[in-house]
């Protein structure tokens, strides 16, 4: 899925979870859209959770030891995000 469909297809899936009071859970790769969209981000690395924190507290030092050793350029780990600008699960 392209990324202004990702966008829109999560923000969709949140306001139907809020409006019917029920529970999201996703599993996604690109982080910038968690963080975007989801109010706790669990990060899950060989079958172990490595962190489990709101949104607003995963720091770069969370994505680094998550995505150690994957081959990733700096570039391909985005900065963590400010605000977010869609509406929340």
């Amino acid at each position: 899925m392209d990324p202004r469909l990702a966008d829109h297809t999560l923000a969709l899936l949140c306001q139907h979870a809020i409006e019917h009071n029920v529970t999201l859970v996703a599993s996604l790769h690109a982080v910038e859209l968690a963080l975007a969209h989801f109010p706790r981000i669990i990060g899950v690395r060989d079958g172990r959770i490595h962190f489990d924190l709101p949104a607003g507290e995963v720091e770069r030092q969370h994505l680094d030891t998550l995505y150690a050793n994957e081959q990733l350029s700096p570039q391909q780990v985005c900065e963590v995000a400010g605000p977010a600008w869609a509406p929340r699960c």
